[in-house]
């Protein structure tokens, strides 16, 4: 594959090819930033609690109801 410079003599990083994608792949394999809070702790209430009261939030101003969630799968005896 050859890639060619656009018209400021620059690779365009808008190009599907490696170069123009680079950027992408990399962030991707990148660590996220510093404080950042993992959206799979998010439902967790004592995470929620926790987070509430550092914030300065009183536990009598939000309830947590705890909706249940049922997921429905067939049976398949064969995935085993």
């Amino acid at each position: 594959m050859t890639r060619s410079p656009n018209c400021d003599g620059k690779l365009d990083p808008g190009r599907s090819d490696f170069g123009g994608a680079n950027p992408e792949i990399s962030a991707s394999y990148s660590p996220p930033p510093l404080g950042f809070i993992s959206p799979v702790t998010w439902g967790i209430e004592t995470n929620v609690i926790e987070r509430f009261g550092d914030a300065g939030v009183a536990k009598a101003r939000y309830r947590l109801p705890g909706t249940p969630i049922a997921f429905n799968c067939p049976a398949t005896d064969h995935a085993a």
